[in-house]
């Protein structure tokens, strides 16, 4: 976690958040991971959230997911894009 004052009662931060699930072949494998963008404001009461931005960064695909294919230009034959 970051947390920085970006003015007087005003907080920004980052958390970066895993989320780990247990698939049919691996244990505890990442599922999914990302950030938490964060404002904060202070009130009467203390720190309450303003508001929230999540960016995706790693999202592992679904079982039986379409994978995206390259195509041979020379003999058109078909490879997956992704090792």
């Amino acid at each position: 976690m970051r947390f920085v004052v970006v003015e007087e009662g005003e907080a920004e931060g980052v958390t970066i958040l895993t989320v780990f699930m247990d698939d049919e072949k691996h244990s505890a494998v990442p599922w999914v991971v990302g950030e938490d963008h964060d404002r904060f404001v202070r009130t009467a009461q203390g720190w309450r959230f303003k508001s929230r931005r999540w960016t995706q960064l790693f999202a592992r695909p679904a079982a039986g997911a379409h994978q995206p294919m390259a195509i041979n230009s020379s003999n058109g034959t078909k490879t997956s894009a992704t090792p």
